[in-house]
C-alpha cells in the first residue's frame, strides 16, 4: 500500500503529506521529538520506520515531494476503529467500565484529529517541511484515568475507568482482530508516552491545539449522535 501511494503521487506530480505514528521511537528516553532515536524493536515500529525510510528515499531521489507528520494515539469525531475509538466512547456513553490499555496513571499524549489535520495541512503548504518527519503538536499529556473522567463528565455519565493488561489484551485480541497485534505495543501504555513538538512550533507555529475538555466534548457528542442515529434505524 505504501508503494502504491508513493507511485500514484509521483505519477500525479503531487506532494505526499504522510500521516504517521510514533511507533519507531524509543519512548523510554523521555518526551519524543525528532531527535529521539528510531530504535524501537517492535514489529510495528520497524515496519513504520521502513515505510518512512522508503518515502524519504524517494524524496531524495527526486521521485516526489514528501513531508511526514507524526502523531500519538488519536481520538475525535470520525475516529472509529482505533484504540481511543468506538469501544472506549461507547462504554463511556453507556456509563459502563471504560477500558484503557496498560496503566491508568501514566501520562500519555493523545492527539485530537482536527488538530492533526490542521498540522498536516501546514506541512502541505510549506516547502520547508519537505524531506523530513515532524512530530505534530498535541494538547498536554494526561492519564487514562483523567481522559475517562473528562469524557464521562462531557457525556453526563459516571466515570468508571478500568485497565486492559497485557494478558487481557491477548484474550481480547481473539475477538477484536485489530487489537491482536497491540500486545507488543503495551510498553507505550505502561510508562510515560509523551511528545515534544517544539521543532514544529518553532518552524511553523504557533499552531494552537484544542484543550482536551473541548476536544472530548466534541468527540462524545459525535459518538453520541452516531449511537442515536443507529438506534433510530
Amino acid at each position: 500500500m505504501n508503494r502504491a501511494v508513493l507511485d500514484a503521487t509521483a505519477a500525479a506530480g503531487g506532494k505526499l503529506v504522510f500521516a504517521d505514528n510514533l511507533y519507531m521511537y524509543d519512548s523510554s528516553l523521555g518526551p519524543i521529538s525528532e531527535s529521539t532515536p528510531e530504535t524501537a524493536a517492535t514489529v510495528k515500529g520497524r515496519l513504520r520506520q521502513s515505510m518512512a525510510d522508503e518515502l524519504l528515499a524517494a524524496h531524495r531521489a527526486g521521485t516526489l515531494r514528501v513531508a511526514i507528520g507524526r502523531s500519538s494515539d488519536y481520538y475525535g469525531p470520525n475516529g472509529t476503529d482505533t484504540t481511543l475509538g468506538d469501544r472506549l466512547f461507547e462504554a463511556i456513553l453507556a456509563g459502563k467500565k471504560a477500558q484503557w490499555m496498560g496503566s491508568l496513571d501514566q501520562p500519555h499524549t493523545c492527539s485530537y484529529l482536527p488538530d492533526m489535520a490542521r498540522a498536516l495541512v501546514t506541512l502541505g503548504e510549506h516547502e520547508q517541511a519537505d524531506g523530513r518527519a515532524w512530530v505534530l503538536p498535541a494538547a498536554e499529556p494526561l492519564t487514562g484515568r483523567a481522559f475517562i473522567e473528562v469524557a464521562a463528565r462531557a457525556a453526563g455519565t459516571s466515570s468508571k475507568p478500568a485497565t486492559i493488561s497485557t494478558g487481557m489484551m491477548r484474550v481480547v485480541g481473539l475477538f477484536v482482530p485489530f487489537l491482536r497485534s497491540y500486545v507488543e505495543m503495551m510498553g507505550q501504555w505502561t510508562a510515560p508516552f509523551t511528545i515534544d513538538a517544539s521543532v514544529f512550533q518553532n518552524a511553523f507555529g504557533p499552531l494552537e491545539v484544542t484543550p482536551h475538555d473541548r476536544a472530548l466534548a466534541a468527540t462524545v457528542a459525535w459518538f453520541g449522535g452516531r449511537r442515536d442515529r443507529g438506534a433510530a434505524t
